[in-house]
């Protein structure tokens, strides 16, 4: 059958018309209310500034050293470290009966060369409670008894070793009779170099106090007592005062033996405190010459600032450990900055709680991770002699995107 081509025209219209309706029902079509009305130029860009510290000042507080795992013994770099020590007596023994009490030290490193350390050791002061995770030296200087040596030793320059030294036996029945002991001290005149022992918080090779006694039936037997507390007291002989703010320096110290800690500011007023906060980076050059570390570095620790005491920084607050930043600093390295993953998300909440207000921005503390477990100490460059050295923070952020009629 023939179709007119009549026919065939309507036909090839139809088929245009259905085609188009479809074609129609599948592309989109902007709302003239969409995204295209936004204000080009801020769309919620990320954005990213860097801010150089705009004020660095230093100063030094006394480390509490007890509770870490080593015991420091002699001096390094204008400071002078003895150690109290408390033995658990009244658990094992059941009689004053002591023949013999023999303390053994296990020595593990050392920083510095000289002649061995003559060392004396003095009972403390009966009904001294002193504090392991407290106690400083301005604070027992005062409670042992310097006309009453009770051993002697000698600490040799080495990095390793085993030191013994045996106690006077009346002192130590005194102990077991009273079923408590406040400990000793030991002291030295003068030291060439810092040793290293492992405390009561080392997973292994602590003190002990060797005993061999009579039992009350009349047996001989022995024992090793634990100690029950210890404790590095460290003494800095520094050029300027503990607690005095120092803020036209070049350097920013940080030590765990000095107990040096610094304060820097950043300005944020640039920064729009709707901003989200995605990363921050702080980075410090390092003075290399003032810095050492060993291999495995120096873990610092930067912390917010709580209140405005700059005048007195004996009484500044800082942030606690769960509201810190905390890295390893390398003294081998040009530059150190907080770039492990759970440093900067620390930074961040810190920045964060700065820009938007919900934190004072008092400035930024850095500190010792670890006062008194070491020698260790570091030394970055201020910027006050060169600004290009100044430490930096570079943040990455963002805004919120803006709608043409908002205020």
């Amino acid at each position: 059958m023939r179709i007119s081509k009549y026919k065939m025209f309507n036909y090839l219209g139809l088929f245009a018309f259905i085609t188009a309706i479809l074609a129609g029902c599948t592309n989109d079509k902007p709302l003239p209310s969409g995204y295209e009305l936004l204000p080009r130029e801020n769309k919620g860009d990320v954005l990213v500034k860097t801010v150089r510290a705009n004020k660095a000042s230093t100063f030094w507080e006394t480390p509490i050293a007890g509770s870490r795992n080593t015991l420091l013994l002699g001096s390094h770099d204008n400071v002078k470290s003895f150690i109290a020590m408390r033995f658990l007596t009244y658990t094992v023994l059941d009689t004053p009966s002591v023949n013999s009490a023999v303390v053994r030290l296990t020595q593990s490193y050392h920083t510095g060369d000289g002649d061995s350390i003559s060392v004396s050791v003095y009972p403390i002061e009966p009904d001294y409670a002193w504090v392991e995770s407290e106690v400083v030296w301005n604070d027992i200087k005062d409670h042992f008894n310097a006309d009453s040596v009770i051993a002697r030793f000698k600490v040799a320059p080495i990095d390793s070793g085993v030191i013994e030294f045996p106690l006077d036996l009346a002192l130590v029945n005194q102990w077991v009779a009273n079923d408590f002991n406040d400990g000793i001290i030991m002291m030295f005149d003068h030291a060439d170099f810092m040793a290293e022992f492992y405390s009561s918080n080392a997973s292994s090779n602590w003190g002990k106090l060797h005993v061999t006694y009579t039992k009350k039936g009349g047996t001989p037997d022995t024992t090793d007592l634990d100690v029950l507390s210890d404790a590095s007291l460290l003494e800095f002989n520094a050029q300027i005062p503990e607690y005095q703010l120092d803020d036209q320096v070049d350097k920013l110290l940080v030590g765990n033996l000095t107990g040096y800690r610094s304060i820097i500011n950043f300005d944020l007023s640039g920064i729009p405190k709707n901003a989200t906060i995605h990363n921050v980076r702080l980075n410090f050059h390092i003075d290399r010459e003032n810095s050492d570390t060993r291999s495995f570095g120096m873990r610092i620790k930067a912390t917010p600032i709580l209140n405005d005491s700059l005048a007195n920084p004996e009484n500044l607050e800082f942030a606690n450990d769960s509201k810190a930043a905390t890295d390893v600093a390398l003294s081998t390295l040009q530059q150190f900055d907080f770039s492990s993953a759970e440093a900067m998300l620390a930074m961040n909440t810190i920045f964060q709680g700065w820009v938007s207000g919900q934190l004072t921005n008092y400035g930024l503390g850095l500190l010792p991770a670890d006062p008194g477990l070491n020698t260790a100490k570091m030394s970055f460059y201020s910027g006050l002699a060169d600004s290009s050295l100044a430490p930096t923070a570079r943040i990455t952020y963002s805004v919120p995107p803006t709608g043409r009629f908002d205020p």
